[in-house]
């Protein structure tokens, strides 16, 4: 069985620092996923360099079928070196995973993975490696549906309000907070979001170092279509509708006329609701078979927005989506659950918003930048223009 692999990751800078000593390269190579955190040493611009040069090379090679003995050889002859300790150092974890769910990790004195399985967190168990004079840990492990691999930068062990280690909040306490807070249903995103803003709270607001967290989820795969607007060619209107209504998976509908069309298609009655619980946000609407109905223009731009706030990794708290109201349910299908996307666009002018902020301009646009976001989260996206 083949899995969707979700990645996702959630970071916080050290207080004080425009820049995060900490990076998270995130690769898609055919069948597999390279996830690869790095944590330069100190905090600031040097240690974003460093992190950031370890991650895009250890992420590009290993997505492209290079050995970790030549990685790590090449990274320490390339980084460049720390005039303070003389060290070219920065520590790094890469995950690479296949869409079966099987998939290896090396470790180079980042905190250890966590492997959560079955509802529960484990240690993986792992094998020692000395690979030019360097210490490297490396793992095997299956996922299975709802499983994720968890890393971190040091920054996650032993947060707290002050400047001495918090020996309350080490990797074991981390274990036991991801035990009573992970749910099947969380995105990596949002479970790296979660632990992450535990840590920003035993911080105080203060993070005293450079901190992040990744994940790598496996998923059942799950298709959506998503029909927005009736086609140009209105004689196309049947089959415009019967391709949108043929395709295996969950079905959304935006747009009051586009609505009313799928509603009279499926000979099926169009219920308008009052369901919303944001004024900017126009209520759903339900038809029978149909798994969600929208308003169209408004309801899109505000899940656009809500993508960026997903994507954001600072967005520690941006990333729950469970109000009352189209385009919460919108995001939370498409974000947290859909592996494969196809929207088809009609192409159609409605004339009741010219001049209007629902008009076709915007929401073109918004479709467009809804696409990008959802292909930069890993989905597989498809347009058909009708």
């Amino acid at each position: 069985m083949d899995f969707y692999i979700d990645c996702g990751y959630a970071t916080m800078n050290k207080y004080g620092e425009e820049l995060c000593g900490d990076r998270v390269q995130i690769d898609n190579l055919g069948d597999y996923k390279t996830l690869v955190l790095a944590d330069g040493m100190g905090s600031g611009v040097r240690a974003n360099i460093l992190a950031t040069m370890t991650s895009k090379i250890l992420s590009t090679m290993v997505s492209n079928g290079a050995g970790i003995d030549e990685c790590v050889e090449i990274i320490t002859e390339t980084l460049p070196v720390n005039r303070d300790v003389g060290l070219n150092y920065c520590t790094f974890t890469i995950i690479h995973v296949h869409k079966s769910g099987a998939g290896v990790i090396f470790e180079f004195d980042n905190p250890q993975a966590i492997f959560y399985h079955a509802g529960e967190c484990h240690d993986l168990e792992r094998t020692r490696r000395e690979i030019s004079g360097e210490t490297v840990y490396r793992s095997e492990f299956q996922l299975d549906a709802g499983d994720y691999i968890m890393t971190m930068s040091d920054g996650v062990i032993f947060a707290g309000p002050d400047e001495t280690m918090n020996y309350n909040w080490q990797r074991p306490q981390v274990k036991q907070f991801l035990n009573s807070r992970s749910q099947p249903n969380m995105s990596a995103c949002v479970v790296s979001a979660v632990l992450g803003g535990a840590c920003m709270a035993l911080y105080a607001d203060h993070p005293k170092d450079d901190t992040t967290i990744a994940a790598v989820k496996a998923f059942l795969p799950f298709s959506v279509a998503v029909m927005v607007g009736p086609p140009l060619d209105r004689s196309n209107e049947q089959s415009h509708i019967r391709h949108f209504l043929d395709f295996k998976g969950c079905h959304i509908v935006c747009g009051g006329t586009t609505s009313e069309l799928v509603a009279g298609c499926m000979g099926k009655e169009l219920r308008v609701t009052t369901l919303s619980d944001d004024p900017d946000v126009p209520p759903v609407s339900l038809i029978e078979g149909i798994d969600l109905v929208t308003e169209g223009a408004l309801t899109i731009a505000k899940v656009a927005k809500l993508s960026d706030e997903y994507l954001d990794p600072y967005a520690l708290e941006g990333r729950k989506y469970n109000k009352n109201n189209g385009a919460s349910k919108m995001a939370s299908i498409l974000f947290e659950k859909a592996s494969d996307i196809t929207f088809f666009i009609g192409n159609s002018v409605n004339e009741a918003h010219f001049g209007t902020v629902a008009d076709s301009e915007m929401k073109t646009k918004a479709i467009e930048h809804l696409c990008r976001n959802l292909r930069a989260m890993g989905k597989e996206v498809r347009e058909i223009y009708h």
